[in-house]
């Protein structure tokens, strides 16, 4: 089917397309401004459409989706029902983040030794790590595996997951979580 045929067969998304036309018309824009928001739009639909469907071939699941002003796409990865992190872009972001999120107390008499053994664990396994006091006393740890647009592939993903997953398992029995 040639491209012309697409856009001419009248399959019922005539009317989406010209109801979502007729929207972004009355939307206070410059054509410059509609042009930069539908092409993220486009491009946040095809990454989601790839993360979704590379995470199905690697044989991971996905739910609870989030998006906003930071994240392009966000959803937490599922191995065999069991929670194992997250993948996450930003909206401005080349590729993707695999990552796992937890919190240390910080008054834990033993935590610079902890959080030493966890920045090691991740250090070996090209795990960047991410430090933020949100309460006071607790220490939240990001840890993430960054992976680039052009890279992302089953393969890949399902390696970062298991880097991850294989970490975070070190890091909880190191670590008394």
């Amino acid at each position: 089917m040639r491209r012309r045929d697409i856009f001419s067969k009248d399959d019922g998304k005539n009317d989406i397309k010209k109801r979502l036309n007729a929207w972004i018309e009355k939307q206070k824009l410059t054509d410059e401004e509609k042009n930069k928001m539908l092409e993220a739009v486009l491009n946040q639909r095809k990454n989601i459409y790839l993360v979704r469907e590379t995470a199905n071939k690697a044989g991971l699941g996905l739910i609870r989706f989030i998006n906003n002003k930071a994240l392009e796409l966000y959803f937490d990865i599922l191995n065999k029902d069991k929670s194992v992190g997250y993948i996450s872009k930003g909206w401005d972001d080349p590729g993707f983040r695999v990552g796992e999120y937890f919190e240390m107390d910080k008054k834990d008499p033993a935590f610079k030794e902890k959080f030493y053994k966890v920045h090691q664990l991740c250090s070996g396994n090209l795990i960047s790590v991410g430090v933020s006091e949100k309460l006071p006393g607790k220490v939240g740890v990001s840890l993430e595996i960054g992976i680039y647009a052009d890279g992302f592939t089953e393969k890949v993903l399902k390696s970062a997951v298991d880097t991850m997953e294989s970490t975070m398992c070190k890091i909880k029995s190191t670590i008394d979580m």
